[in-house]
């Protein structure tokens, strides 16, 4: 079987992971678990990507859309056990992204909505 939340391969017969030491679910629902690790995970870091692009693109429309996209992976990434911290970032970055692009456009409409 697979550990709960790193994924290493461990015996079966293992109540803790010898890799990150977090206590095993037994059972049928192991691999469901590690599935859905493995997607929080996944949410966390894409999240966090497009949280830091929407954050630095110098298009407000756009970035303000990506910063969104962002936000919304990093929140349903938070539940990831390795990579809750970067998902909390991310929700952070891509709030204040959001926000900074809205002000861009509210105090300088003719430069940014000219295109």
């Amino acid at each position: 079987m697979y550990c709960c939340t790193c994924g290493k391969a461990i015996d079966d017969t293992c109540r803790y992971c010898p890799e990150c030491g977090s206590q095993q679910v037994t059972g049928q629902f192991t691999n469901y678990y590690y599935q859905l690790n493995k997607e929080t995970d996944q949410l966390a870091v894409w999240g966090f990507g497009c949280a830091l692009a929407g954050f630095c693109l110098p298009l407000p429309l756009i970035d303000c859309i990506i910063g969104i996209m962002g936000t919304i992976f990093c929140i349903k990434g938070l539940k990831s056990a390795r990579h809750g911290k970067l998902a909390a970032a991310g929700v952070v970055i891509g709030i204040l992204g959001v926000i900074g692009s809205i002000m861009l456009v509210l105090l300088e409409p003719d430069v940014y909505l000219e295109w």
